[in-house]
């Protein structure tokens, strides 16, 4: 049997039997989310909940917050580079099953005049699936990158 010889992002993969474990509970966050936050739409011109405008300033904060901690952290040289290809892998990752997501629930709204919650549990099942299956050739991609260019620079030398 041949011994692997990759290391770090490059090597990364799925650990099934985590994904499994934590998909019930991003089902029930996600969708307990959606209803509150859907439930309480404004219909016609009526104003927004004051709860509602709350979250989504401490959501905000909580957001811009994290991403000048990474930047600050990142231009300090203290994000090495391998947690830096992670970083942006999930990043796409996130942005991928948003869009999936999306389609899926406006595609629902299209055939069934609504969203309804029992709807959601397979349409972010779907998005949590293509976020994980994007995740690891992002990550692969960005490693096998970050060494041809390593690998370039070294052998200019």
């Amino acid at each position: 049997m041949r011994a692997r010889t990759d290391t770090g992002a490059a090597a990364a993969m799925i650990n099934t039997k985590r994904v499994l474990l934590l998909l019930p509970l991003y089902l029930v966050w996600t969708i307990a989310v959606d209803v509150l936050f859907d439930s309480a739409g404004p219909s016609g011109g009526t104003s927004v909940p004051a709860w509602m405008i709350v979250g989504f300033i401490v959501s905000t904060v909580a957001v811009a917050g994290a991403v000048f901690w990474y930047l600050f952290k990142r231009g300090s040289g203290e994000v090495p580079r391998q947690r830096q290809h992670m970083y942006t892998a999930l990043f796409v990752a996130i942005v991928a099953s948003g869009f999936v997501d999306d389609a899926l629930e406006g595609v629902a709204w299209i055939l069934l005049g609504g969203r309804p919650w029992w709807v959601l549990v397979p349409i972010y099942t779907i998005g949590y699936a293509v976020c994980w299956v994007v995740l690891v050739p992002v990550a692969n991609w960005l490693a096998h990158r970050a060494g041809d260019v390593a690998d370039r620079r070294g052998s200019a030398r």
